[in-house]
């Protein structure tokens, strides 16, 4: 093992997600979203229903295919698509009064008011279709090729309604009473189970189910969907990043390389595609990280060099050069990163590194102090803490470094314990529960809430779920984190 251990930015601990993720604006960009959305699908609105009217009878009578082409579009979350599709109905319906047209724009209205962020609407909209729907059944008004469109469109409005509630759920976690107001997730499980059992080549249920288990920390059952996924859409690079993200969680190192990589050719940098510059870079960040965990160092260099100059690409620059033995480029890469961000731990802990290794050793102790400051639970840089004061010849700071790096390290591994016996034992609140507390104990608050709020999924009577959740939630607020300034599971979208 080189002389330090190869240093990698924590994933779930910078929460950079959601991917991971610029937590302090979320709140507005969220706004900016739903307004520009919501702009957008006006435009197309307007420009769809001029379109309409120039087309000819024979393509705007077609039913089928519009139904057919918005189902594809929901599959495909391209909310304009939809919008387009769906007035096509409408115009279908004004000039021959297709009730099935109309209950299919009903239903299909109700995923643009999801993509909204009006669940609630969404929801309500979803009940009319369900009561449209059936009263064109039991009337015996609707022809057999209408029923079988009533039938696929069924599907798509159960995985509307399950995308509703877990929306609400995550909007209102931690509040047991609206919690349980709200369909279990058991409940919501069984919907989508059901959906498959009838539509095995439905998407949207298998996104959902992957998401679903996610949030429950049953990776297991998150995998099987997200591999049903990716067969059914090959073009997929979002469900093959998570897979990565997976992977990566569970230093299956190989794995989650091989997903990444297939999510950058799914989705190559262009302007205006899904996956833009910054969301390619964050993978490719990734995938750095673990080539240097690999120790596959000339290789994270080649994969850094397609990431524009950063801090954090200095400092993950500079350990694949301190590793490969050009300690001087080394020392200087990290000198550009701190200059550019002081408080980066990565670049701290390596050029505390190197100033133990120059018997440079208060110098040292400055910079890690500074380091744990930053982060109190990251063992490693605290055993570095010690090896620093012994070698300044303080061995009470010395000992003291290592007994707390010793309990850290322990708690670390019983945290990795509870997570694979979370996946053996999916669905026992009991493991979430225990699993959240250790999370908070090494400072991973939201992850700590995340753990509960899936046990409070499961069992929202569970009184130490919702005792600990609140004492995450009071310590969240010391520590100056909003509750509600990210969301802790990493979903397909």
């Amino acid at each position: 093992m080189s002389d330090i251990e190869p240093q990698v930015i924590d994933e779930a601990e910078h929460e950079q997600d959601d991917l991971r993720d610029h937590q302090t604006a979320a709140s507005s960009k969220n706004t900016f979203r739903t307004i520009a959305t919501l702009l957008g699908l006006i435009v197309v609105a307007f420009w769809s229903s001029w379109a309409m009217s120039d087309r000819g009878d024979s393509e705007i009578q077609d039913l089928d295919y519009h139904v057919d082409e918005a189902v594809e579009a929901i599959y495909k979350r391209d909310v304009p698509s939809v919008v387009y599709h769906r007035n096509a109905l409408r115009s279908i319906h004004n000039q021959n009064g297709s009730q099935t047209a109309n209950v299919a724009a009903e239903l299909f209205t109700a995923f643009i008011f999801y993509n909204a962020n009006d669940y609630l609407g969404s929801n309500d909209l979803v009940s009319k279709f369900e009561q449209l729907s059936t009263e064109l059944i039991t009337g015996g008004d609707g022809l057999n090729s209408d029923m079988q469109i009533i039938q696929k469109l069924d599907m798509i409005s159960k995985c509307i309604e399950c995308l509703n509630h877990m929306e609400l759920q995550r909007r209102h976690r931690g509040d047991a009473e609206v919690l349980s107001m709200l369909p279990k997730m058991s409940d919501l499980h069984q919907i989508l189970t059901d959906v498959i059992q009838t539509h095995p080549e439905c998407i949207e249920a298998h996104r959902i189910l992957t998401a679903m288990y996610s949030d429950i920390g049953d990776m297991d059952g998150a995998m099987r969907h997200a591999l049903q996924v990716a067969d059914l859409d090959r073009t997929d690079s979002a469900i093959y990043r998570f897979m990565g993200n997976i992977h990566k969680d569970y230093e299956q190192w190989r794995d989650a390389l091989d997903n990444y990589q297939s999510s950058l050719e799914r989705s190559p940098y262009q302007s205006g595609q899904a996956l833009d510059r910054t969301g390619r870079e964050e993978i490719l960040f990734d995938m750095a990280e673990i080539q240097i965990k690999l120790l596959e160092f000339e290789s994270a260099l080649e994969t850094l060099s397609k990431i524009r100059d950063f801090a954090q690409t200095y400092a993950l620059q500079a350990t694949c050069h301190y590793n490969l033995g050009a300690k001087a480029k080394a020392a200087n890469l990290v000198a550009v990163a701190l200059s550019a961000d002081n408080s980066l731990k990565p670049a701290l802990m390596l050029q505390g590194s190197i100033l133990v290794e120059n018997s440079q050793f208060e110098e040292a102790i400055s910079l890690l102090e500074r380091g744990k400051e930053l982060d109190p639970y990251d063992f490693e840089l605290i055993y570095k803490l010690g090896e620093a004061h012994r070698g300044n010849k303080d061995n009470d700071a010395a000992e003291a470094c290592f007994e707390e790096s010793s309990q850290l390290r322990e708690k670390r591994e019983a945290f990795a314990d509870l997570h694979q016996l979370a996946i053996e034992e999916p669905g026992n609140s009991g493991t979430l529960v225990q699993l959240g507390k250790v999370a908070a104990e090494l400072g991973k608050y939201k992850l700590a809430r995340h753990w509960c709020t899936s046990a409070l999924q499961i069992d929202s009577g569970n009184i130490e779920a919702q005792q600990t959740l609140a004492q995450i939630q009071q310590q969240m607020q010391q520590q100056s984190l909003s509750p509600d300034s990210s969301t802790d599971a990493v979903t397909p979208n």
